[in-house]
């Protein structure tokens, strides 16, 4: 039971996770949808970069042990969790319109890295790096799209 547990919150949370979109986009919450959209992007972005230059072995390289699960072996660095900063952007984008749900979404995400640590796919560290990182990206998105979007209402005010 633990390892079904464990491998249902470290693999499939956050698909659950990612499904609140149907909600956003069924409010016709087009501009919070592009948000999140760009946020879980960058930090995809951001894990494939970061991997050109940096390598950490993940847990079960250096022990096979820790592995609780079999997956097919990745080479891809440990540091930072894309599962993690993934599915905080999506909470923290989330956060900035719907408050009750991001906090929901929140506690997803970290129950995603906890799943990912005890399965033996990433550190502690990781998760909190991947954690700390998606929700930067979402503020930055969102500040980002906030002035865009004020930029723009200001030029088309001036051209009426």
């Amino acid at each position: 039971m633990y390892k079904l547990l464990v491998f249902i919150t470290s693999e499939f949370l956050i698909f659950a996770l990612f499904s609140f979109i149907i909600f956003i986009l069924r409010k016709r919450d087009y501009k919070t949808a592009l948000k999140i959209t760009i946020s879980v992007f960058i930090c995809l972005i951001l894990k494939k970069i970061l991997n050109l230059f940096w390598y950490e072995p993940r847990p079960y390289v250096l022990n096979p042990s820790l592995l609780l699960y079999s997956i097919p072996r990745t080479m891809d660095s440990s540091f930072f969790s894309t599962h993690a900063s993934m599915s905080m952007a999506f909470a923290g984008a989330t956060f900035m319109s719907y408050k009750k749900s991001g906090l929901i979404l929140s506690l997803g995400a970290i129950l995603v890295g906890i799943g990912r640590v005890l399965a033996g796919l990433h550190f502690y560290k990781d998760i909190i790096w991947g954690l700390g990182i998606g929700f930067i990206v979402s503020l930055f998105v969102e500040k980002t799209v906030n002035w865009i979007s004020a930029v723009l209402k200001l030029h088309l005010k001036t051209l009426s």
